[in-house]
């Protein structure tokens, strides 16, 4: 049979390596362009060279090419042995016997289980991302934003520059590069060690003999689809690093220990495991565990007569309980005895994580055993003024805890508590200013509970470095509002660093970058974003280290300016409290 060429399997129309190439590198930035721009002149000169020489050898007689062809059609009959056929002399006056119209199967690089991508685009797209997410967040934080533009810029610039060289050495070496592409595909069948063969330069036609199908992975038939299990509700804010992690508490009725946290200070739970009825076995060990656990939630003791409505309650549902909301509770349980474990600090800090979802959770419930365990919490902490959320001892306790530490800090002695009738003086002093202190404010003296819990916790567990920095931004925040607390007036400060004596209650120090400064407010958020970013740069250390190392300065950048910020707005609303007590 015999025909045009165009029609015949065989031919092998012009396909410019320029198209090909601007196919992975769109000409989007003056690098790629120029080098483009250069192929495309090189590429011009070549056409005119391959026709010279296709014309010399239609008069010799010869129909090969001396190599695959870059600017001219020809026939691919022998090109699995490495012969290339002038399609026109081959086929002149149509009298080629090899003619053969029936399609042939493409064999695209990209369907190819021997193609590898290259990664370079990943990482230039992670890289652009990172440093948007910088900028952005530098704005909002008011962070000057030269560094994070430079950073940027100079990434593109990097990546155009990158891309010309590839583009250019990949055309030079018609497909075979000495070192590992960035961003064009190869073959690994064709490749070795020390070369390695660009996938649309060596198959532009998509004709290789070495092509195999990428496998289809094949999705055996799953069960009928099921109804969604109910989504669990938010799980509490976590603590810092550090601090002993606690898993979502669950939320299932009667009872439930629920999310984080804000309580109190300065009296610490007394409470110790009371055994329940005794039912044998694991339940009963359960029992027990579960009674200490609530009432270090609670802050309180749990009397025998509400301890055994709830032991009741709960033997009868914990079997019909979803298996996960058991969990959550044994999980809990574990975690408030690994706290205990390390410390009164430690068990503390994670109780008021916890509290306040546990007591909001029985504030919601309308079951009897939840009611009477209310009562307990609310009998231990009597409101000592009106207001949103109302005043309470452990609220006074801890405002009072964090200005004579810090105090102590200013003056340069050791801390200890103070005494009874300077607490009591605080109290009243505090239980007559509160009523008239606007709702932002009373708010932010709820948080001071779990700020206070978490001084101390972090003050024990830092070194002497962290020890000097939570020193200065506790000092930055509340220095002023301690020297101005009538309560706290002292002699002239002495120059030594405060030390936590061991017969003291532990003391704290300023929340370390990264945890939360409330339970539910702009601390959260504050913890959730800087837990976002510890967990960024654990991420980009694994995959591009010194992308890692840029995101990690630019963080603590943005951080300190927005703890500066902070730090300022609550040394106004602190000085704002002081000064109506002192007024």
């Amino acid at each position: 049979m015999t025909g045009p060429c165009t029609t015949c399997r065989w031919f092998r129309a012009v396909r410019p390596a320029s198209q090909l190439l601007a196919a992975t590198f769109p000409p989007t930035t003056a690098d790629v362009a120029q080098a483009l721009g250069k192929v495309v002149e090189d590429e011009e000169k070549q056409r005119d060279a391959e026709a010279d020489f296709k014309r010399a050898q239609a008069i010799a007689g010869k129909v090969e090419w001396l190599g695959r062809p870059v600017m001219s059609a020809y026939c691919g009959l022998r090109e699995a042995d490495g012969l290339y056929d002038i399609a026109e002399v081959r086929n002149a006056g149509l009298r080629c016997d090899d003619h053969d119209p029936a399609p042939r199967e493409p064999h695209a690089c990209r369907d190819c289980v021997h193609a590898r991508a290259g990664t370079a685009p990943q990482a230039d797209a992670l890289r652009e991302g990172t440093y948007v997410d910088i900028a952005a967040r530098n704005v909002s934080a008011g962070v000057q934003k030269d560094t994070t533009d430079s950073l940027l810029r100079t990434h593109r610039e990097g990546a155009s520059a990158r891309k010309a060289l590839e583009l250019t050495g990949a055309y030079q070496t018609r497909g075979e590069l000495l070192n590992q592409p960035g961003y064009l595909a190869w073959c690994e069948v064709f490749s070795t060690p020390d070369s390695f063969s660009v996938c649309v330069l060596r198959n532009p036609h998509h004709t290789c003999d070495r092509w195999e199908r990428e496998p289809v992975a094949v999705q055996p038939a799953g069960p009928p689809a099921q109804e969604p299990a109910p989504q669990a509700p938010p799980g509490p804010p976590q603590p810092p690093p550090a601090a002993p992690q606690a898993p979502d508490p669950p939320r299932a009725e009667p009872l439930s220990p629920a999310a984080p946290g804000v309580p109190g200070p300065e009296t610490r739970p007394t409470t110790t495991a009371v055994p329940g009825e005794r039912r044998g076995g694991a339940m009963a060990t359960m029992d027990e565990r579960l009674r200490t656990t609530i009432a270090w939630l609670l802050g309180t003791p749990v009397p025998d007569d509400v301890w055994a409505l709830v032991s009741a309650d709960l033997s009868g549902s914990w079997e019909s309980l979803p298996q996960d909301a058991r969990e959550q509770w044994t999980g809990l349980v574990e975690a408030q005895e690994e706290a205990r474990s390390r410390g009164p600090d430690a068990w503390e800090y994670l109780r008021e994580l916890q509290q306040p979802a546990f007591v909001g959770s029985l504030r919601a419930a309308h079951d009897e055993a939840s009611t009477r365990l209310l009562e307990v919490y609310d009998r231990a902490n009597p409101p000592l003024a009106p207001g949103d959320p109302p005043l309470t001892q452990e609220v006074v306790d801890s405002y009072l805890g964090i200005l004579s530490f810090v105090d102590a800090l200013v003056e340069g002695r050791a801390w200890a508590p103070l005494g009874h009738d300077l607490r009591v003086e605080f109290t009243q002093q505090m239980a007559a200013q509160y009523p008239s202190l606007d709702r932002t404010q009373q708010q932010w003296l709820a948080t001071l509970p779990l700020e206070w819990a978490q001084t101390r916790f972090l003050w024990q567990a830092g070194g002497e470095n962290d020890r000097l920095v939570f020193r200065d931004r506790l000092v930055q925040a509340y220095g002023a509002t301690a020297q101005a607390t009538p309560v706290l007036s002292r002699p002239a400060p002495s120059l030594t660093m405060p030390v936590i004596g061991a017969a003291a209650a532990p003391a704290g120090a300023a929340p370390a970058a990264g945890s939360p400064e409330s339970s539910d407010g702009i601390g959260s958020l504050v913890g959730e974003l800087l837990a976002d970013q510890r967990a960024e740069e654990e991420r980009l250390a694994e995959e591009d280290p010194e992308l890692a190392l840029q995101v990690k300065l630019q963080n603590q950048v943005s951080n300190a300016t927005m703890m500066s910020n902070m730090l300022n707005m609550r040394h106004q609303a602190s000085m704002s409290i002081i000064n109506n007590i002192r007024a």
